[in-house]
């Protein structure tokens, strides 16, 4: 754990937050707790939340949806 070398990891809550000012439609932690993510109206308005989150967060990413039809 993260904890035991002092270091506190952010609240999921406060990446939501900021994902949501980013202009995330939605923000939303994975069900184990492990990432925090936001759906955002397309790749460009991602891209650009990405960025800015970056100053906060080194392990930020803007993805693409995965369409499993075909």
């Amino acid at each position: 754990s993260l904890r035991a070398f002092g270091v506190r990891p952010p609240s999921a809550v406060a990446v939501a937050h900021r994902l949501l000012d980013a202009g995330a439609l939605g923000a939303v932690m994975t069900g184990t707790g492990s990432a925090v993510f936001g759906i955002f109206a397309d790749l460009a308005a991602a891209e650009r939340a990405a960025d800015g989150m970056k100053a906060y967060y080194r392990e930020t990413f803007a993805a693409r949806p995965v369409s499993l039809l075909r």
